[in-house]
């Protein structure tokens, strides 16, 4: 995977190409609020021809809360065929991975988590063993105010747990700083983090435990570089880069790429369903 290969191809082919599809929800699927166009006539066609699926999430929610949200869309997935990033941090702390008290910050936004965790909750930093941040902003303000509340929670020396590495995502048209924006933040000023999504490994692994399949037949699909794209090289499985989310504005795609160590194997404007090779 060292170049771009088949911009642009036509998306028919590529179907035909692999047979386990793994699919990034926000961005690709809905910017969370509305369907990306053509994208769940793209699984459809995944579906009708027969081939494998799931869904990759780093949304810090049950499977249960994204399931009924697709459904709500109008798309209906068996809850096995998806994975969140806040599932995967549930199934490691009940394989006890997780241990001890954490002390939460935004705990108003991601309550369902929390209801489903095997973890007990600190009133006080200083009886935790980690923060666990649920936390997003919309606006400067609060960006301000979230960076600050972590720079007092640094003296007390406990790992961030981030159960969405997502830097920034679409809400529909406005622009989302999430989790993982205020990890990097935390790590910058000297803290420690521990991910539980996408782009780290781990999470894929976990994946391809619940789906043994060959990973020379699978292709991650999503709109980021950052976490998709480089997720699937670091897991070495192929990928595709739709333009439809956190880059959707790029105009200079190979600049885009100039700038990232993440090599997509296709890039598609969209995902709409064509026979014929057309640019991006």
């Amino acid at each position: 995977m060292g170049t771009v290969m088949g911009m642009g191809m036509g998306t028919h082919n590529i179907i035909n190409q692999y047979d386990f599809f793994i699919f990034d929800i926000w961005g690709t699927i809905h910017d969370g609020q509305n369907f990306i166009p053509h994208a769940k006539e793209f699984i459809d066609a995944v579906k009708d021809a027969g081939k494998q699926y799931a869904l990759l999430s780093n949304v810090p929610r049950p499977l249960s809360v994204v399931q009924h949200k697709l459904q709500s869309l109008g798309l209906n997935i068996e809850n096995e065929r998806i994975i969140t990033s806040g599932d995967f941090f549930l199934h490691e702390c009940a394989n006890g991975n997780l241990t001890g008290k954490v002390y939460v910050v935004g705990q108003s936004l991601n309550t369902d988590l929390l209801a489903h965790a095997n973890v007990e909750e600190a009133l006080n930093p200083s009886d935790a063993s980690y923060i666990l941040y649920l936390a997003f902003a919309d606006d400067e303000s609060q960006i301000y105010a979230f960076k600050q509340e972590l720079q007092v929670l640094l003296q007390y020396k406990l790992p961030f747990v981030c159960v969405n590495p997502d830097i920034t995502v679409y809400h529909g048209d406005k622009l989302r700083y999430c989790q993982g924006y205020f990890a990097k933040f935390y790590e910058s000023i000297g803290g420690d983090v521990l991910y539980f999504g996408k782009p780290h490994k781990k999470i894929y692994d976990h994946l391809f435990e619940k789906f043994p399949i060959d990973k020379t037949r699978a292709i991650m699909v999503g709109d980021s570089l950052s976490t998709d794209i480089k997720g699937a090289n670091d897991s070495e499985i192929d990928s595709i880069l739709v333009l439809t989310g956190l880059h959707k504005d790029e105009r200079n795609v190979a600049n885009l790429l100039k700038l990232s160590t993440s090599i997509p194997t296709y890039i598609l404007s969209d995902l709409k369903l064509t026979n014929e090779n057309s640019s991006a």
